[in-house]
């Protein structure tokens, strides 16, 4: 699966907005469930299994260091990407939605909903790499060490 933007995003990024600014303080929601065919539409038969915040938190959003290299946004070293058990549904993760604001990527988007979706899975085919799909709430999902997005160049 490639990486698929909301047309909010898509429309902010061909103004003069760049792409860590726009995503700055956003959550990671993963889901189970059938994957959406595009980052605008509401997830049927998916559930929300958990959020990734900074330290797991719940609460604090998640940056990206700039400026960007080789095309590639990475995510800020210094951040935990993680969520912590007790606030986790369990599950097997499907996709996630890297949503900014009060967007939780549970239902349709909004004309200013900017969001990412992407697949989750244990292997390299996949956008955001685990090293298990399976969630419980014994464990602890993350930390992520390596999140970042490419703009496709050539």
């Amino acid at each position: 699966m490639s990486l698929k933007l909301s047309t909010a995003l898509a429309n902010a990024l061909m103004g003069s907005d760049d792409l860590a600014a726009l995503l700055g303080g956003g959550k990671l929601y993963v889901y189970s469930g059938t994957v959406p065919d595009t980052a605008d539409e509401a997830p049927t038969g998916a559930t929300k299994l958990c959020v990734v915040t900074n330290n797991g938190d719940g609460t604090t959003g998640l940056t990206f260091a700039t400026p960007a290299a080789n095309g590639v946004i990475q995510k800020t070293a210094a951040e935990v990407w993680k969520c912590l058990a007790a606030n986790i549904t369990a599950g097997s993760a499907a996709f996630y939605r890297f949503c900014v604001g009060a967007d939780d990527g549970s239902a349709a988007a909004g004309a200013s909903d900017y969001r990412v979706q992407g697949s989750i899975g244990t292997d390299m085919s996949f956008d955001l790499t685990v090293p298990s799909t399976s969630l419980s709430t014994a464990a602890d999902f993350g930390p992520i060490t390596s999140f970042g997005y490419q703009q496709p160049t050539a």
